[in-house]
């Protein structure tokens, strides 16, 4: 049934966004950002302290977007099509998000806009791939 076939592109994005942004933000990043948003993020000990319910909800609005808008709309197409499909994709999420905080937090940072961006457009370029190669398996 395509309800079922979809759920699972979307569960497979899903896991793949907690891993790919988890183990990068976990064991690469985590110094950039909590340095680049100490003024102005949530805070302890020095360490970044999200809302882990919204954060979750983040994951499923992404999972989402890339699940509809990049695999589903378009099933028969290359894995070039929709690497750069999740690429550009990621672009436009993250470019908005970035740039409209610049334009109204005094502490955002182009450096944090250009390393920002670069990880979104390259994590929803490589979910989107490997979501797609997943279920090609999976058919």
């Amino acid at each position: 049934m395509k309800i079922f076939r979809n759920l699972r592109i979307f569960l497979i994005v899903l896991v793949l966004f907690l891993i790919f942004d988890g183990l990068v933000i976990g064991l690469f990043t985590s110094s950039f950002y909590s340095r680049e948003l100490s003024n102005i993020a949530r805070m302890n000990n020095g360490m970044m302290e999200p809302k882990w319910l919204y954060v979750g909800i983040v994951y499923l609005i992404l999972s989402f977007g890339v699940s509809y808008y990049v695999i589903l709309k378009d099933e028969k197409t290359t894995e070039a099509a929709i690497f750069l499909k999740g690429v550009l994709f990621g672009l436009v999420i993250y470019g908005i998000y970035d740039i409209a905080n610049y334009s109204l937090l005094k502490d955002w940072t182009i450096n944090l806009i250009i390393v920002d961006v670069s990880w979104g457009a390259a994590l929803c370029g490589a979910v989107a791939l490997g979501s797609y190669m997943i279920n090609q398996l999976l058919d």
